[in-house]
């Protein structure tokens, strides 16, 4: 994923589409937002990493020697995205990727790739202090995730997920590199969450706002952020079936049934049973708000999710 930066302009377009009966907005750039943008086109490197993995240097260039050797990728992931943003003990960095060879041959093997690294990305990215420690100068080198997480922090949902393009290091492995796939493993999860959340927040804030088809443009990007979560399926039928299209909240149900069918050989849970049998009743506004209470909360587990992991 690559941004195009354009430091003249004060506004911005919404992450999300135009949907019927509504233009893509046009709202301030926040100061937070000038300042992540202005960051980036500082930056002499620039690494995404949410979605498709792109490293780019000066004028566009593909650093290949970086992204050719999954270990000299896996480290500038680590020290650019490792949520501690600062220096790393060489124990630290050898242990969770060269974890098979003995202190000699791994120190080599981590000398090599620290080289190589600096002749790509260039001086002054790379720091070291002393012969123990090492890190990123961050004003050198843009990162997606570090972007995403101040955002996140900043107060700024939409600005964040318009960085996220997908997984963290989608399809990314190492092997032979137990504990790098167990932080990558962590890494994934605690983005992933992040991002449900701020789409969570949205979706309620849209709604409040009585914007339902705001709201369902949120809600559609929470599903697809987790097809498997009953709880933004529900928010997606309930927000539907607000808007006055049953029929396509309907056939969202069906759609989701059908897959977790034949994925999981399971069934809906039975919220979202009683949400359908009650947009299906003629006239049930008591029973149809009862069951649609349980779907604002955005903390619970997915139930698919919940119950694959119990069996």
């Amino acid at each position: 994923m690559i941004i195009t930066v354009a430091p003249q302009t004060e506004t911005r377009y919404h992450s999300f589409p135009a949907s019927l009966g509504r233009d893509a907005g046009v709202t301030p750039l926040s100061h937070s937002q000038k300042k992540f943008r202005d960051a980036q086109a500082r930056a002499m490197i620039r690494l995404s990493m949410l979605g498709a993995v792109d490293l780019r240097g000066a004028e566009d260039s593909d650093l290949h020697t970086v992204m050719a050797q999954p270990k000299r990728l896996a480290l500038l992931a680590y020290l650019a995205a490792a949520t501690r943003r600062a220096f790393h003990s060489r124990d630290t960095l050898l242990a969770l990727l060269w974890p098979d060879l003995d202190q000699e041959h791994a120190r080599a093997a981590l000398r090599q790739a620290l080289y190589i690294l600096r002749g790509a990305l260039g001086n002054g990215v790379l720091v070291t202090c002393g012969d123990g420690v090492i890190g990123l100068d961050h004003a050198r080198l843009w990162c997606d995730v570090t972007t995403f997480d101040q955002a996140i922090d900043a107060g700024n949902p939409a600005e964040a997920l318009a960085l996220y393009g997908g997984e963290f290091l989608a399809g990314f492995h190492v092997s032979g590199a137990r504990e790098f796939e167990r932080w990558l493993d962590a890494e994934r999860a605690r983005l992933a969450a992040r991002a449900a959340t701020a789409a969570w927040v949205l979706t309620d804030c849209e709604e409040r706002q009585g914007n339902l088809i705001g709201a369902l443009d949120w809600a559609r990007r929470l599903l697809a952020l987790d097809p498997d979560d009953e709880r933004a399926l529900r928010r997606v039928v309930v927000l539907l079936d607000r808007l006055g299209d049953r029929m396509a909240a309907l056939r969202v149900y069906r759609e989701f049934t059908r897959r977790i069918a034949a994925d999981y050989a399971m069934a809906p849970a039975p919220e979202t049973e009683a949400l359908i049998s009650a947009i299906r009743s003629p006239v049930c506004p008591t029973v149809r708000a009862e069951a649609t209470h349980t779907i604002m909360s955005p903390v619970a587990m997915s139930p698919v999710a919940g119950r694959i992991r119990g069996h």
